[in-house]
Order: C-alpha cells, then sequence, then structure tokens
C-alpha cells in the first residue's frame, strides 16, 4: 500500500514538472513570431473543428474523438504542424466526410496563406503574401497555384464566414497566380476602411469548400498620422508608473489614483496596435481599425495621461466584446471581457459576472473563439451576464477575483453576489485556488477537465461546485479527485462524465450543464 502511495505521489510530482517545464518553454518560445503564427493556425482549425462537433450527431463526434486525443498530445508535445493536420482529420470525420475522400481533402486543407502585414494604411493598401502548407510540405518545390482570394466583412468567426458566406457575394474577389517559393504583391485598394475576413480556396479544388487558412486584413484610414499621435500619448503616460502617482517617500499609489484602468487599456491597445503595424504575429485575427478607434475613443482627448472624462465609461459599458487591461493599485490584468446589450429603461441593474480561466498554452481569447467556438459567450449574452476572460501567465493572475470585481465595479453595474467561475484544465486549478482565498467573492464554480488543491474552509464549504471530464479526458483523475475532496469536506458538489469526450472538447460538452447549473443556484 505504501508503495502504491510513493508511486502514486511521484507520477504526480512528475506531472506538475512537466506542466511547469512546458508552461515556461511555451511562453518563452512564444515571444517569435513562427509560434504566434502556428498557434494562429491551430486556433483557426480548432475552431472549424469545434463548430461542426457542435452541429454534428453523437455517432460522428465519437469518431472524431480518438484524432482529437492525438491532436492534444501533440500539441503539448510541441508537435504543432502534427497537431494542425489531426484537427483537420476530426473535423472531417464530424462532418462526415466520407473516410476514402479524408487523404485527398488533407493535401487542400494543409495550405495557407501568410501576410506581411494585416493592417494596412487605407491610402496605400498593400501587402506581400506567402503560401505554404502548414503539414506535410511538399518534397517537390516550387509548386504554382491558382488561387481565388474573397474578402468579406468582419466577423469574430472567421469560420463562420467560410462555412456561410458561401451563397453571398464577396466585397472583392481576386484570381491569384502565386508559387510557394516566392511572395506575391496584393493591393486590395478599392475596399473602405475596416476590418475584413478573407477567405481563399485553390481553383483546381474539387471541394468548392474554402480550404486554405488565411488571416484578416485591416485597412486604417490615415494610419502614419493616427499613428504619430497614439506614440506621443504614449510617450506622456511613461511619466508615472501605469498611470498612477506614487508616493515618493513610501511607494504606495495615490488613491486617488487607483482607478486607472483607463490609462493602463490605452497603453496596453497601443503597444498592441504598435505591433500589428510592424507586422508581429498574433494567435488571433483582430480588426485593427476597430482596437484604434477604441484606443482614440479612451486616451487621445487629452496628451497629459489622463483620460477624457466620461470617455472610458461610455466605451467599457457599451454592448460587445472589449480587449484591454485592468488596473488596481500596483497590479495590471489583462482580459478580454463581453458586455451583453441592456435595455435602457433598465441600465442601473446590477449585472452577474462569469469569470472563465484558460487552461496552459491558451489566453484569454480561449473562451472567446475555441471553445466551443465561442459558445460560451453567446451563452451569456443570452442571459444578461458580464463574461471576463483574464490572461493567465506562468506566474497565475496579476489580479485575483476581488481585484478584477473591484476594478470592474468602478465603471461597471457588478453584481459582487452573483460572481461565478468556470475553469478550464489549467484553468480549473487556477479557479480551485481562486475559491480557497476568496469563497466569499465567488458564488459558484465550474472545473472542466481538471481538478487542484483546496484550503478547506467554514465558507468553501458554502460554495456550490461543477465538475466535469470526458471519459477519454487525460484531466479526469483530477477532476474525479477534486470531486471526491469536495464531498469530503461537505461541499455541494455536482460531478459528469461525458462519453466519447476528450481534454479539449470537454468544454464544449459540458456547457449546456454548466449553464444550468449556474442557472439554478443564482435565482
Amino acid at each position: 500500500m505504501l508503495g502504491k502511495s510513493l508511486l502514486i505521489r511521484r507520477l504526480t510530482v512528475q506531472r506538475v514538472l512537466f506542466l511547469f517545464v512546458f508552461v515556461c518553454f511555451f511562453q518563452a518560445w512564444e515571444c517569435f513570431g513562427q509560434a504566434a503564427s502556428d498557434r494562429y493556425q491551430l486556433g483557426r482549425r480548432l475552431e472549424r473543428f469545434e463548430r461542426a462537433w457542435q452541429e454534428s450527431p453523437d455517432e460522428l463526434r465519437a469518431k472524431s474523438t480518438a484524432s482529437m486525443e492525438q491532436a492534444v498530445q501533440s500539441f503539448f508535445s510541441l508537435q504543432l504542424s502534427r497537431a494542425g493536420k489531426l484537427l483537420d482529420q476530426a473535423w472531417m470525420q464530424a462532418s462526415g466526410i466520407e473516410a476514402s475522400q479524408q487523404t485527398q481533402r488533407l493535401q487542400s486543407l494543409r495550405w495557407k496563406l501568410d501576410f506581411q502585414r494585416t493592417l494596412l494604411d487605407a491610402d496605400d493598401p498593400v501587402t506581400e503574401i506567402r503560401s505554404g502548407a502548414f503539414y506535410d510540405p511538399p518534397i517537390d518545390l516550387p509548386i504554382r497555384f491558382e488561387i481565388v482570394l474573397k474578402v468579406w466583412p468582419w466577423s469574430d468567426s472567421p469560420a463562420l464566414v467560410m462555412e456561410s458566406r458561401l451563397g453571398q457575394e464577396p466585397l472583392m474577389s481576386k484570381t491569384l497566380q502565386i508559387s510557394s517559393d516566392e511572395g506575391l504583391q496584393v493591393d486590395f485598394r478599392g475596399l473602405a476602411p475596416g476590418d475584413y475576413v478573407l477567405t481563399a480556396h485553390e481553383v483546381s479544388s474539387e471541394s468548392g469548400k474554402f480550404d486554405w487558412i488565411c488571416p484578416s486584413i485591416s485597412l486604417v484610414d490615415r494610419l502614419e498620422e493616427r499613428f504619430a499621435k497614439l506614440e506621443t500619448w504614449s510617450a506622456s503616460t511613461r511619466k508615472e508608473p501605469n498611470g498612477g502617482k506614487v508616493d515618493k517617500d513610501t511607494g504606495d499609489v495615490d488613491q486617488s489614483a487607483r482607478s486607472r484602468s483607463a490609462t493602463v487599456t490605452g497603453r496596453f491597445l497601443a503597444r498592441e496596435i504598435a505591433r500589428g503595424r510592424k507586422g508581429i504575429a498574433f494567435e488571433i485575427d483582430l480588426p485593427w481599425s476597430k482596437l484604434m478607434e477604441d484606443f482614440e475613443q479612451i486616451s487621445l482627448g487629452s496628451l497629459d495621461g489622463q483620460p477624457v472624462d466620461g470617455a472610458f465609461e461610455s466605451w467599457i459599458r457599451k454592448a460587445g466584446w472589449k480587449w484591454m487591461q485592468l488596473g488596481l493599485g500596483r497590479s495590471t490584468q489583462v482580459i478580454r471581457m463581453e458586455v451583453p446589450e441592456v435595455d435602457s429603461r433598465d441600465s442601473s441593474k446590477k449585472l452577474p459576472v462569469l469569470i472563465a480561466l484558460h487552461g496552459a498554452g491558451g489566453s484569454e481569447n480561449m473562451f472567446f473563439q475555441t471553445y466551443g467556438a465561442g459558445r460560451l459567450i453567446e451563452l451569456a449574452k443570452e442571459r444578461k451576464w458580464i463574461v471576463v476572460s483574464p490572461r493567465q501567465t506562468m506566474t497565475g493572475l496579476g489580479l485575483d477575483v476581488p481585484g478584477m470585481i473591484q476594478a470592474l465595479s468602478e465603471h461597471l453595474p457588478i453584481d459582487e453576489q452573483r460572481v461565478m467561475l468556470v475553469g478550464h484544465s489549467m484553468g480549473a486549478a487556477q479557479g480551485m485556488s481562486q475559491v480557497s482565498k476568496h469563497p466569499e467573492s465567488i458564488r459558484m464554480v465550474a472545473a472542466l477537465g481538471g481538478g487542484g488543491t483546496l484550503k478547506d474552509t467554514e465558507a468553501i464549504r458554502k460554495v456550490p461546485f461543477f465538475v466535469g471530464a470526458g471519459d477519454r479526458d487525460f484531466g479526469k483523475p483530477r477532476a474525479k479527485s477534486l470531486s471526491q475532496e469536495l464531498k469530503r469536506i461537505g461541499c455541494p458538489v455536482e460531478y459528469r462524465e461525458y462519453r466519447d469526450v476528450e481534454h479539449m472538447v470537454i468544454v464544449q460538452a459540458a456547457l449546456d450543464d454548466v449553464f444550468d447549473f449556474f442557472d439554478r443556484g443564482i435565482k
């Protein structure tokens, strides 16, 4: 018995060490453009698969499980191109494409278009594109293609555009002759300033689908003039740490400057826009024109480092998603947030908040675009809940849950008595950490595909938990262990396993049950 206990302990330590090394290595590696480019390709392919899985019958979902298991294993071993191929294979299986056709279809699915820049000046909207294979690169080069490139209005879901716009007319269509060994200049003149989704397919392809993955583009009017103002504003705010005045004797941040999310958000957006202008790769498609307008609204009314009265509140209260940085005291936290549409006659009503914590190797964008292809956001919007998805790093969160709620409450009608938390994998472990430290601040918790350690207190025994895992989920042992520990200490807990579900799909598979759990608990 003792030997078995020691073996289990060693295996647990090995898993923790592996995860720590992976996160350290991955976060160092993602600083390079190629890593972001590869993660972009994976994200687009994962969203495409998640949409197909959502609409498929159980028998087709089951056929995709083995491929998804291998895709996740490949991702965690940093074999990203192999993970991409397996995601495409899982998508075909979930879509019901016959096995006899899948090998040929992969020959088209593997291709991608890379853009030198996606943030373009509307007066000179020219960029270089290159073709390449994300996986299974051909040995005999070069290869020449005839590509049809089409431009569509912006959508936060490129995969949805690929599926639903086939019967509509694009805003622009270009037929291009491109070689795999050289770049090609593409001019988007004729498009109005704004953000656009692009689709591409090879003319000779018989699939009739936009199989090639290519990024979105943005055309920004007077880009250089507006960017110069952005740089001037950024320089003016560097005089004060994170926009807050610091006491020279104590080092404390002045109480009057504690609400500084407007300034740190302006700084954050300015940095990201500067990266986009340089052509640095990102893991997702970003609407640069919208983000420039966001920055200008909240920051450019003043060049002394202080936000314009009411500008930030007007921006943050507007329905839709925000990419921003919260500031409280000396601490900051990058988040992506969705604010629901609220009837103006009921604008003073306080809104519940759902905090969504992503897994290792992910980002604040996961719950918006890849976990269930953003279905969590849609379910929350139906209920008029605010969704807050914070970015986790190797060191965890910059702000704990109470800090995020406090920073947001200064600008939004937050119901602090109805704060819910959902976490996947590493996010589930972070969720356990947060509820252990702040049980009075969290109404309910859902942990998916993982678990974590808890601090047994009288307060935590009042918090209801939902724990879910797939029957083929490598996080199932941690989830079951968490469920058992919650029962032992007397917490109300619901535990569910999902058939033919692995570690990634568990989020989408459990969403209906998770929201039913929350609905029952916050009424």
